[in-house]
């Protein structure tokens, strides 16, 4: 397997693993929700305000021509001369 190839997979994975990580972040964070007791109303702007996270996020992201993982992955080696 090439290493563009494998590469590829790793974001993938990469991606999906943190997209369940997400999830299963979301579904604690609704069970646990009840215990806090706070309004309908402050949730939903709460749920709003994240929202609005993320797309500023996905913004930014698109912005810079990269994935995250693209940024990572493909960052310059730092130069080991002295």
């Amino acid at each position: 397997m090439e290493q563009s190839q494998l590469l590829k997979r790793f974001k993938s994975f990469c991606w999906r693993f943190g997209i369940a990580l997400a999830t299963f972040g979301l579904g604690w964070l609704t069970e646990n929700l009840s215990s806090l007791e706070l309004p309908l109303l402050i949730q939903g702007i709460v749920a709003l305000g994240l929202g609005e996270l993320s797309k500023w996020w996905n913004s930014k992201q698109f912005n810079l021509g990269k994935s995250f993982f693209g940024r990572i992955l493909n960052r310059p080696k730092p130069d080991d001369r002295v």
